[in-house]
């Protein structure tokens, strides 16, 4: 079956505008708003996000201040 959320992330990433854009959408995405969210489970979606769009970077929780 074909899942919504992966089919919106296989859009983004060929969408041709700057990774970092690329990142914010997926983001926006993944994490809901003013949710209280673990700093395990927010690097391990960031680093997730990291790899789907080929980043050779670790992921940190301080990431999302950026």
């Amino acid at each position: 079956k074909y899942h919504v959320g992966n089919i919106r992330r296989e859009l983004t990433k060929r969408w041709s505008v700057p990774v970092e854009r690329k990142i914010v959408k997926m983001i926006n995405e993944t994490f809901a708003k003013q949710a209280s969210i673990a700093k395990n489970k927010v690097k391990t979606e960031l680093q997730k996000i990291y790899d789907s769009l080929g980043i050779q970077q670790t992921a940190k929780a301080t990431d999302l201040a950026k």
